[in-house]
């Protein structure tokens, strides 16, 4: 599977995926650097970033008044995977103690 299919299934928007893999490869710029680069609208840039910053995927620092990102190791990823199964693995409890209602009602 591609790299960019993978980080897809982990929910990441065609942009993020894009302005992820940029971060990776070239390291810590300004939203300005990666929307160029990455040929985004620079607001849109920002926005991206915010949200793959809540996934934990970038960090970033501020810098003489200007805020700089950076990937973070890609080894989040498996913990975001992690974070999934174990999401999975309560709605599956909560599932199972609901199921028996759920029966009488399909009965």
């Amino acid at each position: 599977m591609e790299v960019e299919n993978v980080l897809k299934e982990l929910d990441l928007s065609d942009t993020g995926t894009e302005i992820y893999l940029e971060l990776l490869r070239n390291g810590e710029t300004t939203a300005s650097g990666v929307a160029k680069r990455s040929d985004v609208e620079r607001r849109r840039a920002y926005d991206v970033m915010n949200s793959l910053k809540e996934k934990g995927l970038v960090s970033y620092r501020d810098e003489e008044n200007r805020r700089v990102y950076n990937a973070v190791s890609p080894k989040r990823l498996e913990d975001m995977i992690e974070d999934r199964r174990r999401d999975l693995e309560e709605l599956e409890g909560m599932l199972d103690d609901a199921m028996p209602q759920l029966m009488k009602q399909f009965n």
